[in-house]
């Protein structure tokens, strides 16, 4: 069987995801001064480090949903059926990333990080979506024009 170029972004994208999960201090990369200040710092009731974490897991969850629903969606027509699909992957790798995070030292299953990567898988298939009806759109009005 012929891999299918198609599939390189997404599997390249979980492999990030993979190996930024397996850090066991996410937010070592910040300078030392900058982590109380953000566990001190509140929005709407909540602490900036948790609002962080929260936006870059949907974030990245939003990106990995839009490159599997661009892998699987290989005909002209968007089906719910590839946008189903497309959000159990993400789901699925979702959970299989936190149950990966229990063997990880200071890092545990949260059911919070699932949800959040939902959303995310959420939005990203709504961009894709929005992407092909523009792209259809613009193929129709090329076609006008022929």
């Amino acid at each position: 069987m012929k891999f299918n170029r198609r599939f390189l972004p997404p599997i390249l994208w979980a492999v990030f995801i993979f190996i930024a999960s397996s850090n066991s201090d996410p937010l070592g990369p910040l300078p030392e001064e900058a982590i109380p200040a953000m566990k001190a710092i509140r929005i709407l009731g909540f602490r900036l480090d948790n609002i962080i974490w929260a936006v870059s897991h949907i974030f990245v969850y939003a990106v990995l949903a839009f490159l599997i629903a661009r892998a699987l969606g290989f005909s002209r027509f968007l089906s719910w059926e590839t946008l189903s699909l497309a959000f159990a992957v993400t789901i699925l790798y979702g959970v299989s990333d936190e149950i990966h995070q229990i063997f990880v030292s200071n890092r545990g299953f949260q059911w919070y990080d699932i949800l959040m990567d939902g959303l995310g898988a959420l939005i990203g298939l709504g961009m894709f979506a929005l992407h092909r009806r523009k792209r259809a759109h613009e193929d129709r009005k090329e076609a006008l024009l022929l």
